[in-house]
């Protein structure tokens, strides 16, 4: 195998993967939910319920069969973590160049959302990308 040179070695380098650290949930521009694995883990089933709160930007989580809000049906997340964000997008009246968005997980000790919900905040758009990308 060829020797590199030194100018080959300062202009290249391998970039290890970090694994996210944070449970989130994003809304891509494809107007999907997605769900982080440990998003996923964190609520606990791949059958929610979403709510949001307007105030606060922040979406509200909570397994199916924990939190039960009457007249509202469940949302299914499949096997790569995602969900049609559509009614989310309806509902908030978001268009599309409002996304992507990303909001982290910040608890569960809210008093205003039920037992068992999880709350994940809008993230800062100041953090996002000229372009829009997060």
């Amino acid at each position: 195998m060829p020797k590199k040179s030194a100018k080959q070695s300062e202009s290249f380098r391998w970039i290890t993967s970090e694994p996210d650290r944070d449970p989130f949930i994003s809304v891509d521009a494809q107007r999907r939910l997605y769900f982080n694995a440990k998003a996923r883990s964190l609520v606990g089933s791949d059958t929610v319920q979403i709510g949001y709160d307007i105030a606060n930007k922040r979406i509200i989580v909570g397994a199916a069969d924990v939190v039960r809000p009457a007249n509202v049906k469940p949302h299914k997340i499949d096997k790569r973590g995602y969900a049609s964000a559509r009614p989310l997008i309806n509902s908030v009246g978001l268009s599309d160049a409002d996304l992507p968005l990303r909001y982290n997980y910040v608890g569960r000790d809210f008093s205003e959302y039920p037992d068992g919900a999880y709350a994940f905040q809008l993230m800062d758009d100041a953090r996002a990308g000229e372009d829009g990308s997060l």
